[in-house]
Formats: C-alpha cells, structure tokens, sequence
C-alpha cells in the first residue's frame, strides 16, 4: 500500500533512513536512560528491490548493542522492544508521509490504522 509512494517520490528513501535512525536513536537512548546526547551506531542501506526484483523498498540495519553517553562513555542497551520499535517507525513513516506535500493529496483515510500485513514494513530482529 505504501510502495508507490517511495516509487514515485525516490526522494522519500532518504527520509527512509531518517526514520529508522530517529526511531533507534530515540528508543536505544530511552533504554540506556540517558535521553539528552545518547548516541548509538547505526549503519544502514536502502534496498528498492526484493527477491524476485519487484519494487519493494525496505532497509537493512546493523545497529549497535548501546551507545556513547555525552561523557563519551559507553552504555551498552541489552534490550529494545521490537515492538515498540515498529510502531514507532510506523508513525514516523506515515508522519513524514503526511508532511510531504506531494503524497498529502493521495494518502487514503485511515492510513495510520494499518496493521499486520497491511502496514508493508516489518522491524526484524536477529542475534
């Protein structure tokens, strides 16, 4: 459902990323308890194809296990809830989706009350 927005507009892949990082910075520096200059390491790269080269853009993230404190001292996270995670992605998506003038016009209503499969992105977690 969600697709042709990043088709059309490539633009918004970027803001793709920003998210994700938004979101990881956000929850990681709530799980460290250190809300202000919290800063994890995050690599992450934007994939506009799945396996059968269909356009299905998603991202790939390598996300550390904690961040540097605004001392500079390291405090690892040994937890973050993937659920919250994805719901947290969720509404920044659709708010960066909302904001953009070009998809203003054209999302449907109820859009923020996608769930299951219908939302098209997943937050994957791996050890």
């Amino acid at each position: 459902m969600l697709r042709p927005y990043f088709l059309h507009h490539r633009e918004l892949l970027g803001k793709l990323c920003q998210a994700a990082w938004q979101t990881v910075q956000e929850l990681m520096a709530q799980a460290a308890c250190e809300e202000a200059g919290f800063r994890p390491g995050m690599v992450t790269v934007v994939h506009t194809a799945g396996s059968f080269l269909a356009w299905h853009p998603h991202l790939h993230a390598i996300v550390s296990r904690g961040g540097w404190s605004r001392e500079g001292t390291w405090v690892p996270v040994p937890f973050v809830d993937m659920r919250a995670a994805e719901l947290l992605f969720r509404h920044k998506i659709l708010t960066m989706l909302r904001d953009d003038k070009t998809c203003l016009r054209d999302l449907p209503a109820g859009l923020s009350q996608l769930r299951g499969r219908d939302a098209d992105h997943r937050v994957h977690h791996r050890h």
